[in-house]
């Protein structure tokens, strides 16, 4: 399996498997972690989107591109942009946890996750404009988005490799912990998320993805009126 899924009491891990490839994507990986996501809130509350050995993901894999036809490319870029928009569209909370070689096509992934944790060994890199083309799942788009249009050019057309300091200035991500602490801040992480309203998490990753400021009201009204709201509201309180 090149993607392993595990599901433990509401927790899915989804694991890149490719170690000695140091997880490159090809298009079966692709296929593999569509078809995950397929369905997955009605399996799980929390998403949880990791590499399995040193690196969370060296990007694409180059013998693929190498071999490919244009049309392929193109069909290889289209199911890239499929998967990134499954995990946007997601309900759910959803972290990337990033370390050792974490490139190209493999930022782009992690772009897609609500929220970015990385070693401070993770080394970072928009490597494709060294090899003549340009990102291809999205990364022109959504790196703009999160940092700005002239840094997002600075990385894309100089493809210089940047580390985890970096990546928190640039803001990039948003926690970077040293290398033996990372899976516990996880772990963290994921108890926290998991121990809140799951409709509350819902609605603000809907209200903050859409921008339907109106629809903010009415959220926050109906669900602070809720009996469950209304114990933690009185909790608050000391009553």
């Amino acid at each position: 399996m090149l993607v392993e899924k595990t599901i433990v009491d509401g927790v899915c891990r989804l694991t890149l498997n490719r170690p000695e490839q140091h997880n490159t994507i090809n298009r079966a990986m692709l296929e593999e972690l569509s078809a995950a996501l397929v369905k997955i809130e009605r399996e799980a509350k929390i998403i949880v989107l990791a590499g399995n050995g040193s690196s969370f993901c060296a990007g694409a894999d180059m013998k693929e591109l190498f071999d490919a036809s244009g049309r392929q490319l193109a069909s290889f870029s289209v199911l890239g942009k499929k998967v990134c928009a499954q995990l946007e569209a997601l309900t759910i909370p959803t972290i990337a946890v990033l370390q050792g070689h974490t490139l190209g096509e493999g930022i782009e992934l992690a772009l897609s996750c609500d929220i970015r944790v990385a070693s401070d060994k993770t080394t970072f890199e928009f490597p494709q404009v060294k090899m003549g083309y340009a990102p291809g799942f999205g990364g022109t788009k959504k790196l703009p988005a999160l940092i700005g249009k002239a840094r997002a050019l600075e990385l894309l057309i100089t493809g210089l490799a940047f580390d985890t300091r970096s990546a928190i200035m640039l803001g990039l991500i948003n926690q970077s912990v040293p290398h033996k602490q990372l899976d516990k801040r996880v772990d963290d992480l994921v108890k926290l998320l998991m121990s809140y309203d799951s409709l509350a998490v819902s609605a603000i990753k809907h209200l903050v993805n859409s921008g339907e400021f109106i629809k903010e009201t009415a959220y926050f009204s109906e669900q602070a009126s809720t009996p469950e709201a209304k114990l933690k509201i009185k909790e608050s309180l000391g009553e």
